[in-house]
């Protein structure tokens, strides 16, 4: 086999290009921002999150404590996702009518968690579970995404 030698010439303009190419790739990797999933919903998320907190030790064993504990963060998380929506989230009237009821089911649960019965606060748990996933499904169906199956990860 024949061996083929580069000239010093030939070896720097390779050595340039193969730097250059490297650097590029360095700078376009450390400049850019991370990616925002357009379609996300963070307040919605979070909303999830505190609510699968309270939901779960319901329906898994009849306990309340956590809601008669947290209730008051569902009421903040609730107006944190309210004020967050924007055009693009809230894009027809039946949404904005299943974030209103939201917010009239998370009312009712404050009220029954501060003055009910416990079976009175877990019929209002369970409906404003409903109505959560109502709207999320709205939003998922709305963007052409499947939501977040929650059931599935809690088996």
């Amino acid at each position: 086999m024949r061996e083929i030698k580069c000239t010093g010439e030939k070896k720097d303009y390779k050595m340039k290009i193969h730097i250059f190419l490297v650097l590029t790739f360095t700078v376009a990797c450390s400049s850019s921002k991370p990616v925002q999933h357009a379609k996300s919903w963070h307040e919605m998320d979070d909303f999830h999150m505190l609510m699968a907190e309270l939901y779960h030790p319901f329906k898994d064993s009849a306990n309340l404590q956590p809601v008669k504990k947290h209730y008051q963060e569902l009421s903040k998380a609730t107006d944190a996702w309210v004020t967050s929506a924007s055009r693009e989230q809230i894009s027809n009237d039946k949404v904005k009518s299943k974030i209103l009821q939201l917010k009239q089911d998370v009312a009712q649960l404050i009220e029954m968690v501060e003055g009910g019965a416990d079976n009175e606060i877990g019929n209002s748990l369970e409906k404003l579970h409903v109505t959560f996933h109502e709207v999320q499904s709205m939003w998922y169906t709305q963007h052409s995404e499947k939501a977040p199956d929650h059931e599935e990860k809690n088996k």
